[in-house]
């Protein structure tokens, strides 16, 4: 089973990506080292403020 994250602004739930954006430029780096962007929203926040589900 995916692991499934709740975003904080919208309640959208979705699949805990493998990988965390970098919180400045571009690429990806190891998770909870950056952000995490809700696909329904938009809304950009370190992995911690997601809620797990």
């Amino acid at each position: 089973m995916k692991k499934m994250l709740k975003c904080p602004k919208c309640g959208y739930e979705f699949k805990a990506p493998k990988m965390d954006k970098k919180k400045f430029g571009y690429g990806w780096t190891f998770p909870y080292m950056g952000v995490i962007e809700c696909p329904k929203c938009h809304y950009r926040a370190p992995r911690k403020e997601f809620e797990n589900i």
